[in-house]
């Protein structure tokens, strides 16, 4: 006879299972069938000692028989499609299976029914953070491990690992250097972003599959602001002019047309420096340059930038559209207007 302990269990397992939904069959077989299996399994000599069932299977035979009481709960309620399969495989499984392979189904229903949890808890946490909008821009901060992950798996980012390459992000994020942001548009991620605390500013921003971020100016400033941080070294923010003389200060506009383009020279009087805007005339293209040297120990169509007037770029590839220094030199023999303009702002 088992003990009293598993009969209460054997006996709530069967109450249990009549009020469910399952069919009528496994209502009648199953319980049968789960009360000779587990008498086989005490019966079997390695379950023996002298006084009777060791009582480490005594445990497990307990342990399983609350574990299938809970499956047949999950087994038509749960909100994940995958426990409730296995809930009902594992409630039907005592009239296939010997007890002790029961008891290894139920271990991993357990684990499968963790990770559930674990991720019904991130969809939570990933609704409840703090988020903001800019320019039609959907800002939120991830500020768990699991929620870096998951938005790596979402853009196809080394950060979906917390190994190898994105351990270096991970263990930003836990240490407190870093704070990453998730970009979206319509729910949709478009990009990740990670910000230095101790520097404020942008040392890493990538759009999906590690292609460029790709932000409209105002966007990218607005962002810049809300954030408070800079990025004049990062690509999707250079590339579009959202340089941190723009989040400082308000510039003076100077225009000229010359050879079919739109410049315009942005100076700033409290810190007299210059950025040039060209445009095509019929308004189509746009780029933001900055002046750029040859450098001959890149390969060739690779430049870096010129220092700029007081203050020091540091040296980096540059997006393509910038100007380099022949072109700008070009411009100056073509426009002399250029240097009484500039003259004129600064």
């Amino acid at each position: 006879m088992p003990s009293s302990s598993i009969e209460k269990l054997l006996r709530e397992f069967e109450n249990e299972l009549r009020a469910s939904k399952f069919p009528p069959e496994v209502k009648e077989r199953v319980p049968i069938r789960l009360r000779q299996r587990e008498a086989e399994h005490r019966a079997l000599p390695k379950n023996q000692d002298g006084r009777g069932t060791k009582h480490s299977e005594k445990h497990l035979v307990e342990r399983t028989l609350k574990r299938l009481r809970r499956a047949v709960g999950h087994a038509y309620a749960h909100s994940d499609s995958n426990v409730r399969r296995e809930a009902r495989a594992l409630v039907r499984s005592p009239q296939t299976l010997a007890f002790d392979k029961v008891a290894q189904r139920s271990s991993k229903f357990v684990g499968l029914l963790r990770r559930a949890g674990h991720r019904r808890e991130e969809r939570r946490r990933l609704v409840s953070r703090p988020n903001f909008s800019v320019s039609g821009l959907e800002v939120a901060e991830l500020v768990s491990s699991d929620q870096l992950r998951s938005t790596g798996r979402e853009l196809e980012l080394c950060v979906a690992r917390a190994s190898g390459l994105g351990g270096r992000y991970h263990r930003a994020l836990r240490s407190g250097n870093s704070k990453f942001y998730r970009l979206a548009q319509e729910e949709k991620a478009i990009g990740l972003v990670e910000v230095d605390v101790d520097a404020m500013r942008i040392s890493d921003a990538q759009g999906p599959a590690n292609g460029a971020l790709r932000l409209s100016r105002k966007t990218a400033l607005d962002l810049l602001r809300r954030l408070e941080a800079t990025a004049d070294y990062v690509e999707a923010f250079a590339c579009v002019g959202a340089f941190s003389e723009f989040l400082e200060g308000t510039p003076i506009v100077r225009r000229f047309f010359c050879a079919g383009y739109s410049y315009g020279i942005w100076a700033f009087p409290d810190t007299k420096r210059i950025a040039l805007k060209k445009t095509r005339a019929n308004g189509r293209k746009s780029t933001w340059s900055l002046f750029e040297r040859q450098d001959p120990t890149m390969r060739t169509g690779r430049r870096r930038r010129l220092p700029r007037p007081l203050g020091t770029w540091e040296d980096c590839c540059y997006p393509d559209g910038a100007m380099c220094i022949g072109e700008f030199t070009d411009l100056l023999i073509r426009c002399p207007e250029i240097a009484e303009i500039a003259g004129k702002a600064t």
